[in-house]
C-alpha cells in the first residue's frame, strides 16, 4: 500500500477497485480468524471495507442501516431528501432503533448554504446533536465543510465551476482560520468550533453504544 498525502498533515492509502486486482487461488489456505479485512478512519474502526456513496439514488436509510449492521460505514446525503422532511425526528429515531449496537451513522447537512433547492430549513451543529441524542445515538464528531463566505462568492459568480475545488479542498476562509489559530496557538478543538460557526455545510459521525451484557 502507498500512502497518499491529502491536504495538510493528512494521509491516506490508495484503494483499488475490483477491476484493478486479480484474485488467484493459492495452494495454501488461511484460517478466516487469522485474516482481517477491517479498516480505520482516524480512530474509528470498521469491520467491513465498504463505504457507500452519499447519494439519494445509492443510499436510502434502509441501505445505510444494512451496511452499518454488516460493519461498513453508512453515509446518507443530508443535502438531498433528508432536509426536505419537516419532521426528521421519527426518521432518526427509526435509525437509532434498528441500527446494530456498536454501529456507526454518518451524514452531512447544510447550515449557511444559500438558497439550497427544495430544503425546508438548515440545521445547526447544536440542532443535529440534539436530534441524534434524542434518537439514542452519541455524536462523536462534527466536521466543518466549505465556509459560508465562499458559498456566497460562488453564488455571486453565478455558480462558476472554479469554486467546485473548495468542496474537496480546505476553503479560503477555513484556511484563514487555520492560520489565525496557529498564530494565537489555539487548540484544534477551538479552531474547529470557530469553523462550525461559519461553515456552509458540515458532516457528522454518530455511534450507537453496545448494550451491556
Amino acid at each position: 500500500m502507498t500512502d497518499v498525502e491529502i491536504g495538510r498533515g493528512k494521509a491516506g492509502r490508495r484503494a483499488y477497485s475490483l477491476g484493478e486486482i486479480g484474485i488467484v487461488p493459492a495452494r495454501r489456505t488461511r484460517d478466516p480468524e487469522e485474516v482481517s479485512i477491517s479498516w480505520q478512519i482516524d480512530a474509528y474502526r470498521f469491520e467491513l471495507p465498504l463505504m457507500a456513496c452519499p447519494m439519494d439514488s445509492v443510499v436510502s436509510p434502509a441501505t445505510a442501516i444494512g451496511i452499518g449492521r454488516l460493519g461498513g460505514l453508512a453515509v446518507l446525503d443530508l443535502e438531498g431528501l433528508w432536509t426536505r422532511y419537516s419532521d426528521p425526528e421519527p426518521l432518526l429515531a427509526e435509525v437509532g432503533r434498528v441500527l446494530e449496537p456498536g454501529g456507526w451513522f454518518a451524514g452531512s447537512t447544510s447550515q449557511l448554504e444559500l438558497y439550497h433547492s427544495l430544503s425546508m430549513w438548515n440545521y445547526t451543529p447544536f440542532g443535529v446533536t440534539m436530534l441524534l441524542e434524542d434518537a439514542g445515538l452519541r455524536p462523536v464528531e462534527l466536521r466543518p465543510g466549505i465556509d459560508g463566505f465562499t458559498l456566497i462568492a460562488w453564488r455571486a459568480a453565478g455558480g462558476h465551476r472554479y469554486f467546485h475545488r473548495w468542496w474537496v479542498r480546505e476553503s479560503p476562509f477555513n484556511r484563514l482560520l487555520d492560520l489565525s489559530g496557529r498564530i494565537v496557538r489555539a487548540d484544534t478543538r477551538s479552531v474547529n468550533a470557530t469553523k462550525l460557526l461559519f461553515c456552509g455545510q458540515f458532516a457528522f459521525l454518530a455511534h450507537r453504544a453496545r448494550e451491556s451484557p
